[in-house]
């Protein structure tokens, strides 16, 4: 038999264990945050020294340092022009070449996959900036996941119509105001009227998300400036086989964007939506007129809407804007575009 004072001890060291735990997620989160405070930090060093207005100064820094070694050498007690700031020296110029932020940009429909995508997450060497969105009744849920998983992002509330297209082109104008340069597109996928649902989710997430394939996608965008989109080895589909009940809003769309001569037969699409991208690709679909009206209302489609007419629009969209398109597998060339027959997720 227990007595009362041994449950009342059981209970101050359940407290305890709660109390480090909140301790130890507040500390997760305060370090997460600095780490991508200072990568953001080097980067607009960088920015700045690779400005036209610290060019056009070297030489003035340049005197400044050589009157410092002057009056060092005459044995001058006035203290030498600073050259860092902080607690450790700068990295010299060119050697941190500026990079702008990612901007992760996770729709959250399905709420308890959430924690699942943040875990996959490799971003320690890049800085960025994590936006999720989803409605306003899934709020707490995505808040409690951050904090559980010891992150911070940027919550954007949307209306559940759209798909993960209309929240992400809602994220993209914001991103594109908090100075980002690179789009990761992920969103919390079940597609339940497959059988292999699940594991399409999954292919998606374990290709895109694999330890390095981040920091491997940013530097290849910087390495090639025609690189626009990169995606998923084999879940390229050619536009011509998959065009399910969009060929003539995907025309359309072309027409108005300006986008001619589209050739069907040599575009392809990303399948599930999910891939890296530059994110200048997509002004002209965020600059459209009246966009958020264009979505229609969720009825569980399975095409036909102008939220999977943007879907197929990505590869054409990417090349309209004068670059190319790659799957991981093969960063120097077009990607294999799968035809009918050869995709089992569709």
């Amino acid at each position: 038999m227990i007595a009362p004072h041994d449950d009342a001890i059981h209970e101050d060291l359940r407290q305890m264990v709660t109390n480090l735990q909140q301790c130890l997620q507040q500390r997760s989160a305060e370090e997460y945050a600095l780490r991508n405070a200072l990568a953001e930090a080097y980067a607009e060093v960088e920015e700045y020294r690779n400005s036209a207005s610290w060019r056009l100064t070297a030489p003035l820094r340049k005197l400044s340092s050589l009157v410092g070694k002057s009056t060092a050498q005459l044995g001058s007690t006035a203290d030498p022009l600073p050259r860092s700031i902080g607690h450790g020296p700068m990295p010299p110029a060119n050697t941190r070449p500026f990079r702008p932020k990612l901007a992760v940009i996770i729709h959250s429909y399905h709420e308890e996959l959430l924690g699942d995508i943040l875990a996959k997450l490799d971003l320690e060497q890049c800085a960025h900036q994590i936006y999720i969105t989803t409605s306003t009744d899934k709020i707490t849920h995505v808040e409690e996941t951050v904090n559980m998983v010891g992150m911070t992002a940027r919550i954007l509330p949307v209306e559940n119509y759209g798909r993960d297209i209309a929240p992400f082109l809602k994220a993209v104008r914001l991103a594109r105001t908090d100075r980002c340069g690179t789009v990761l597109k992920l969103h919390t996928k079940k597609s339940a009227h497959l059988g292999n649902g699940t594991q399409w989710r999954e292919e998606l997430l374990g290709s895109l998300l694999a330890t390095g394939q981040t920091l491997r996608a940013i530097n290849a965008f910087d390495a090639d400036p025609t690189l626009g989109l990169i995606g998923p080895a084999g879940h390229f589909l050619a536009l011509s086989d998959f065009p399910g009940l969009n060929t003539g809003g995907v025309l359309a769309l072309a027409d108005e964007l300006g986008i001619p001569n589209i050739q069907t037969d040599e575009t392809g699409f990303v399948a599930g939506s999910m891939f890296y991208a530059r994110i200048e690709i997509w002004d002209k679909l965020v600059g459209l007129s009246g966009l958020e009206n264009r979505f229609e209302a969720e009825a569980g489609q399975t095409g036909g809407t102008f939220a999977h007419i943007i879907e197929r629009f990505s590869g054409l969209l990417t090349i309209s804007e004068g670059f190319r398109v790659a799957s991981q597998d093969q960063l120097d060339k077009a990607p294999d575009l799968r035809r009918r027959g050869e995709y089992r997720f569709i």
